[in-house]
């Protein structure tokens, strides 16, 4: 199956996703740990959908709520990725990459991400 024109058709606003690359020992100073840096870049094809009554049934553990978010995309993304949606009204959300689905035997390459909202402030709901 090809659900490329079905996830365009949900596609709002742009996905920037912010991964963050291994850190190391810098050897030539003492082991010293150094930070890795993190790489930003656009995703082309995708759409973010609310997470559906059934996925919040099956949460294990509560970790989802009604502002997280399900990623359909054709990129391969690491649990704990950020992921910045700006949608057309310039309306801005952060969220980070909880949990991955494959789902290449429905569409080649297609990514099901499951993520959590992560820029409220919860004193204020």
């Amino acid at each position: 199956m090809n659900f490329k024109q079905l996830i365009r058709r949900y596609q709002t606003g742009k996905v920037q996703v912010v991964e963050k690359l291994d850190g190391y020992h810098d050897m030539n100073n003492g082991g010293e740990w150094v930070e890795g840096d993190s790489s930003t870049h656009n995703l082309t094809l995708f759409a973010i959908v609310p997470l559906s009554d059934e996925d919040l049934k099956f949460d294990e553990g509560g970790s989802y709520d009604d502002q997280s978010r399900k990623l359909y995309c054709y990129k391969t993304l690491v649990k704990g990725t950020k992921v910045v949606n700006t949608m057309t009204d310039g309306t801005v959300s952060e969220y980070k990459i909880m949990q991955c689905r494959n789902y290449s035997d429905h569409d080649k390459g297609l990514q099901i991400y499951y993520m959590r909202r992560v820029d409220r402030d919860d004193k204020d709901n």
